[in-house]
């Protein structure tokens, strides 16, 4: 189905939705909610909790109904979430760096990681330090989404990003005139430091590049290796470098216009919901690393530890590179603070990294999130 035709069909469902609203007032008010991924990912599993959870604090005045790839596309959530065409999305804000500069530039420090003690945590570091971040303390990303008619209500953040390759890579001799497929600019930056070259594709490209030879490396967590298939396409993983999550994911932004048409009571529901979403999804992330991981040794894919010296080569560019950001993000976006930004950002990881260490699982993680961070916030007067 082409894009206009499924504006069509999402008009017509609201239409009908709308309708359906007029003579059975009791119903539920259903919620469309578009996520770019395919069933029984991380982020799909998280949702139909969160569908739950919205539907319980609401007492039954919400439902949300989940578009797993179908209505949009990680590419059209953005504009689909500002125009109205859903109600609630999962927006990757990377995909549109112009648009959400701010909360971009936070999502590009992740190999601050590196430098940190994260037990392996990584991603819900991040995550959780986002959320905090977002919320209390970067009134400019609230700008942005707000030029974007989205409210914010939760993050996520992928596993710790690695080398999976067609060979052994493991030094930093290995890496040289190696191709490497990056998603982000920072791995672009680190691949090009340690004389490799970045290339850039959609991630559904890489197996083909991979079985075909274009690419070297793949640089992406673990989970891929069943969510992109990868795991038939790699023959070596090497953990250690380069480090960093993918964590520019605003995984429930909600229209501002539905937000408003909401009352205090169900704003606060989606707020408490969203707790849900980020916790899940995280923890999800986590267990599909373990998972995919050792189906991929059982496989007889070599797993290796990158060389000392290439970890500590790369802890040395994830210093520099902080300058880097701050130029990049002022001169190309014109955020103001870049370096306020990120000394801003800092002191979340490392808080976060000692909040999350105890954390048993997903519900104890959305209640730290609530006491922590989304209680703090008005449904009365946030988004409206």
């Amino acid at each position: 189905m082409t894009f206009a035709k499924r504006l069509m069909s999402m008009a017509v469902a609201a239409g009908v939705t709308a309708g359906a609203g007029l003579t059975g007032a009791a119903e539920a008010r259903e919620l469309r909610y578009a996520i770019g991924f395919p069933a029984n990912t991380a982020s799909t599993i998280a949702a139909d909790v969160y569908t739950k959870k919205v539907a319980e604090l609401s007492k039954g005045t919400l439902s949300v109904k989940v578009f797993p790839l179908s209505l949009l596309n990680l590419a059209e959530t953005p504009g689909g979430v500002r125009d109205g065409l859903v109600d609630i999305g999962y927006v990757l804000t990377a995909y549109t760096p112009a648009e959400f500069p701010n909360i971009n530039l936070a999502g590009d420090l992740t190999m601050l990681l590196n430098l940190m003690d994260t037990g392996g945590r990584d991603g819900l570091i991040f995550s959780s330090a986002m959320l905090e971040y977002i919320y209390l303390n970067c009134p400019e990303c609230q700008n942005d989404l707000a030029g974007q008619n989205q409210v914010f209500t939760g993050t996520a953040a992928s596993t710790r990003y690695m080398l999976l390759c067609n060979k052994a890579v493991t030094t930093a001799d290995d890496l040289k005139g190696k191709r490497m497929r990056v998603s982000s600019q920072n791995w672009r930056r680190w691949s090009e430091s340690m004389g490799a070259t970045a290339v850039s594709m959609p991630g559904n490209e890489t197996f083909e590049a991979l079985t075909q030879g274009a690419v070297d490396c793949v640089i992406i967590s673990a989970p891929e290796l069943s969510g992109l298939a990868l795991i038939d396409a790699v023959t070596d993983i090497t953990t250690g470098v380069p480090g960093g999550v993918f964590g520019a994911s605003t995984v429930a932004n909600i229209n501002a216009d539905t937000w408003r048409s909401l009352t205090d009571d169900e704003r606060a529901a989606l707020l408490r919901a969203g707790t849900t979403m980020s916790a899940h999804g995280g923890w999800q992330y986590v267990n599909f690393e373990g998972r995919d991981l050792k189906r991929a040794a059982d496989k007889g894919i070599r797993v290796h530890e990158a060389d000392p010296a290439l970890v500590n080569a790369t802890n040395d560019f994830v210093t520099t590179d902080m300058k880097t950001i701050a130029e990049f993000y002022s001169s190309k976006f014109g955020v103001a603070e870049p370096q306020k930004a990120i000394d801003t950002f800092k002191p979340l990881l490392e808080k976060w990294a000692g909040l999350v260490k105890g954390v048993s699982g997903p519900d104890e993680l959305a209640e730290l999130y609530w006491t922590e961070v989304v209680s703090k916030v008005d449904p009365k007067t946030y988004g409206m």
